[in-house]
């Protein structure tokens, strides 16, 4: 298991990041604060820590950093807790939707893998040559594939390599699926994937009934330069737009 920043939220840095999205976003009585936030912040308890110092506690729609950000870029959201900085870039800074960006706590991923580790990566001396040794021994990987901050970190480690896994089939696989699910598929498969690490942590450490962890190959730590962040998105697109609507983010919680 290779890794590379992690959301290490602390209270404080939560109750900063609400306070960056208070001063910018804040709505009237007539509805609840609309955060939008990604599948690693709830996954790992970050969002359980924060629903516990937001009062009152927004209305929370969660999914992909990109479909988040797409919502927020279409006014369906009025604050967002993302880690994919080239996505809200392109999406909310450079169409001039953002009105505030407070980045808050680092990523920290780990590439793991089975416990016969065939490509190595317990040896690498980075993530990008875990990358090159699991493209070099065919893998088998597991991609999020789901234009989340982990895919998008996963598809910049690729090309940090130098590889090119294959577009579809053979031992490049996507899940298409949030954290937590592809950390299951590639545990099906003894297959190496990218994920954060609290998530990690909460998937794979805690076997039920008491039964030992299953032993999983590892290498790192080591930093990939992941960000998450809080947005404040401009209410000028379309203000009364629902979270409902095709394409926008589909879990949601009040």
């Amino acid at each position: 298991m290779a890794s590379a920043n992690r959301p290490n939220a602390t209270p404080r840095a939560l109750r900063a990041a609400l306070a960056c999205a208070a001063l910018v976003a804040c709505t009237t009585g007539e509805r609840p604060l609309r955060l939008g936030t990604t599948h690693t912040v709830e996954q790992s308890g970050a969002l359980a820590v924060l629903d516990s110092l937001a009062h009152p506690v927004p209305a929370t729609v969660i999914g992909p950093s990109g479909q988040i950000l797409a919502a927020a870029a279409r006014g369906d959201l009025d604050v967002v807790l993302t880690h994919a900085p080239s996505l809200e870039r392109r999406l909310l800074v450079e169409p001039g939707h953002m009105l505030l960006a407070c980045p808050f706590v680092a990523s920290r991923f780990a590439i793991v893998g089975p416990a016969a580790d065939p490509a190595r990566v317990a040896a690498a001396p980075s993530a990008a040559d875990a990358f090159r040794r699991i493209a070099a021994a065919a893998g088998p990987f597991v991609s999020r594939g789901d234009s989340s901050g982990t895919h998008v970190k996963e598809l910049t480690l690729w090309v940090a390599a130098g590889a090119q896994p294959p577009a579809a089939g053979g031992w490049y696989l996507q899940a298409g699926a949030d954290q937590a699910t592809t950390l299951h598929v590639a545990d099906e498969r003894d297959a190496y994937a990218l994920a954060d690490l609290p998530t990690t942590r909460s998937t794979w450490c805690v076997s039920p009934g008491g039964a030992p962890p299953r032993k999983r190959s590892r290498s790192g730590p080591w930093t990939a330069r992941g960000r998450a962040s809080s947005s404040s998105a401009s209410p000028t697109a379309r203000p009364g737009s629902s979270r409902g609507q095709e394409g926008a983010p589909t879990g949601s919680r009040a």
